[in-house]
């Protein structure tokens, strides 16, 4: 699990990210909004979390959907200011305007769409969640951790050797894949790297069940501790460390 450097996504803040977001578009393209909401985001922001530490949901669920429909009403001025500039064609500005932003608006206000999605329903069914801004593919794993049962970041695979601890390969796996489906890819990518033939793997519980996917290698791990020998039973204790 590699964390993303990323604040933790409560809807709140969320929101108040992609309205803040949304401004500085819409200053950036050279568009006058008619509000901006920051003196009312600002104390919406700080209701929110004052009745989530209370444990007051139902008026923080209230401030939240305020705050939604502050970002709707931006999400939907910013095109039409941005339809009205360009048939019109004020400026030669204007016109090199839409070639340039024309990609950087659609990406911001379907960042903008998906928030409002994802806090209005606590359950999105085949749309996945945004959780940061700035890295839209933070995915949220859960670890099982009593201290931090969820994790956000994207799930990585690190081949070393046993001896050194030295690195073979390393790569990233989006869509949290189970850790077995990616030995083989991991595999590949270190007896490139290294110019060697892989024999002996060495890996946790997670991956159980794939010997048949990778018959070329011999996995070894806690689960066949009785049918391994001293050596490979202490080799084995040294590379979970």
């Amino acid at each position: 699990m590699q964390h993303k450097a990323v604040a933790h996504p409560t809807d709140s803040r969320l929101l108040e990210v992609a309205r803040n977001k949304l401004v500085e578009l819409a200053k950036e393209c050279g568009l006058s909004l008619k509000q901006t909401f920051v003196k009312e985001a600002k104390q919406l922001t700080r209701r929110a979390g004052g009745y989530a530490h209370a444990k007051q949901f139902c008026r923080m669920r209230k401030v939240i959907n305020r705050q939604r429909t502050i970002v709707g009403r931006l999400s939907r001025e910013i095109p039409r200011q941005v339809a009205n500039q360009f048939n019109t064609q004020i400026t030669n500005q204007v016109a090199t305007l839409s070639a340039e932003l024309k990609g950087t608006i659609t990406e911001a206000l379907a960042k903008a769409q998906r928030l409002m999605t994802q806090t209005k329903h606590r359950k999105s069914k085949g749309v996945p969640k945004l959780y940061s801004w700035h890295a839209p593919e933070t995915e949220c794993i859960s670890k099982g951790k009593a201290r931090t049962p969820y994790e956000f970041g994207v799930k990585v695979g690190i081949t070393s050797t046993i001896k050194g601890n030295l690195i073979l390969g390393a790569r990233s796996f989006p869509n949290n894949p189970f850790d077995g489906h990616t030995l083989n890819e991991q595999l590949e990518q270190a007896s490139m790297l290294s110019n060697s033939t892989i024999k002996n793997v060495y890996v946790d519980l997670g991956y159980r069940g794939v010997d048949q996917d990778n018959p070329r290698v011999s996995i070894k791990h806690r689960g066949k501790y009785k049918s391994l020998t001293e050596k490979e039973r202490k080799l084995l204790k040294h590379s979970l460390i």
